[in-house]
């Protein structure tokens, strides 16, 4: 996916929070989750990290892609 800051299933969560904008805590919830289960999937999988809000989805799907 041309364009994306990050890839959501190999960037640490210094790299995730710098070029997308999340919080620090979000960025280490998403990097947790995904080494608790393993990859994800679909960027709709993102729904399912705890404490995640659909807009925090919406602005992660819009800037990163799974790699």
């Amino acid at each position: 996916m041309a364009g994306k800051t990050c890839h959501i299933n190999s960037s640490k969560a210094d790299e995730i929070r710098k070029s997308v904008g999340i919080g620090d805590n979000e960025a280490r919830r998403l990097v947790n989750y995904r080494e608790e289960h393993g990859g994800f999937r679909t960027l709709d999988d993102l729904m399912n990290v705890p404490g995640f809000a659909p807009d925090t989805v919406e602005k992660l799907k819009r800037d990163c892609d799974l790699d």
